[in-house]
């Protein structure tokens, strides 16, 4: 019922428009009508014998359809590089950049055409300036973060799918959302980590995807084409005391890795980090082609090389 309502009422506004229209053009071409002998008659002067086509149509009407025109073109120009990333980018993110494009070409021409009669300039420029100074007072923080999720979404340090980790955040996870405004993320824990843009633009952010050549067989028997293929290195670090044998946490890394190599793309590659007088860091890169399967994987194999780790040591 509402969507033959509402298709009823775009009907009737749209008859109402092309009637206007259909009139307006009339009353221009047609010689001796109602409308433009009404308007000379009240406004016509021995100067100007025609204002109805000389002055009205070339002050205000033709004006108004030359900027009319332009703001169109814009906005279908605008919808049609959405319409070209919309495979790029979520949805959530095409609709608040349409909606972005309206907030900004519709007004922009609409003062442009405005601005062109003198009598109206000056009011218009002191609503402009007053306005301004109201918005930027009271939408600071936002406009910092629309800007900041434009240029994240423009640069792409990541995308939807990567494994981010935010070390200043303490906050790692597979991005979930990315918008205009925040940034969400699947962590570890269970949780969702919901983080303003305009904060990520000063943190430093580690992204563990890492794109291969995956060598595919083309439809030629001799010939092999190439392609890229994204996986997923994380940098899982485990720090043992300092007089823990270094063979022991060797045997314990190398023993957690063949229990994993099932689920892993890569060897387990590892080094050591860092080392001082209380502790010596590994650090372990755990390979996969699903960044989700990192959500998991991570704890789990930290509980598999700490129970290993506890065995040797009770062994040697």
């Amino acid at each position: 019922m509402e969507f033959k309502k509402k298709h009823i009422i775009y009907a009737v506004v749209i008859s109402i428009f092309l009637a206007i229209l259909t009139l307006a053009m009339i009353s221009y071409f047609v010689d001796s009508n109602y409308i433009a002998d009404l308007y000379n008659n009240k406004f016509g002067t021995v100067e100007v014998p025609d204002p109805y086509r000389d002055v009205f149509w070339g002050t205000y009407i033709f004006p108004l359809i030359i900027y009319t025109s332009i703001a169109i073109i814009l906005l279908i120009l605008w919808r049609s590089f959405l319409g070209a990333i919309k495979e790029r980018v979520s949805q959530t993110i095409t609709n608040t950049l349409k909606i972005l494009g309206n907030i900004i070409i519709i007004p922009f021409f609409i003062i442009a055409y405005i601005n062109q009669f003198e009598a109206f300039s000056g009011t218009l420029l002191g609503i402009a300036a007053l306005l301004g100074t109201a918005i930027g007072f009271a939408s600071t923080t936002t406009v910092g973060n629309l800007l900041a999720g434009l240029y994240l979404i423009l640069s792409r340090p990541f995308v939807i799918g990567d494994y981010i980790i935010i070390p200043a955040m303490s906050t790692e996870g597979v991005v979930k959302e990315l918008t205009v405004n925040y940034t969400k993320i699947d962590q570890p824990d269970g949780n969702t980590a919901i983080v303003p843009n305009n904060g990520l633009l000063n943190k430093w952010i580690y992204n563990t995807r890492r794109n291969v050549e995956d060598e595919t067989e083309s439809h030629s028997k001799f010939t092999l084409r190439k392609k890229t293929k994204s996986i997923y290195s994380y940098p899982l670090k485990w720090a043992c005391f300092s007089d823990s044998s270094h063979k022991e946490c060797v045997v314990a890394i190398e023993k957690t890795a063949l229990q994993y190599e099932n689920q892993l793309s890569e060897d387990v590659s590892w080094f050591i980090i860092s080392r001082d007088r209380f502790h010596r860091t590994y650090q372990m890169n755990l390979t996969v082609e699903n960044s989700h399967d990192l959500i998991n994987l991570s704890g789990e194999f930290m509980n598999s090389l700490e129970l290993n780790y506890e065995e040797i040591r009770t062994i040697i």
